[in-house]
């Protein structure tokens, strides 16, 4: 797990997105997955969480962005 985004100021919002962490982390896994003598008859896969949810479970009035499962989605609020 590592953070997709930055804390915003004071940590009260959500930051830039640090799509590079995430692009890096996918580059490779298909890196290890192309060559088959790395983990023969395997393949590695990722679900992407952001660590940030953590920080902001109990600030439910703070705006989020969510990145799962390799799509970025945008919410207005946190749950």
């Amino acid at each position: 797990l590592f953070p997709i985004h930055e804390a915003g100021r004071n940590g009260s919002h959500c930051g830039k997105i640090k799509a590079s962490r995430m692009v890096a982390m996918l580059y490779a896994l298909e890196k290890v997955n192309q060559d088959q003598t790395v983990l023969p008859q395997a393949s590695l896969g990722a679900q992407i969480l952001d660590t940030w949810w953590v920080i902001i479970l109990h600030k439910p009035s703070i705006p989020c962005i969510f990145v799962s499962n390799f799509i970025i989605s945008f919410n207005t609020e946190c749950l």
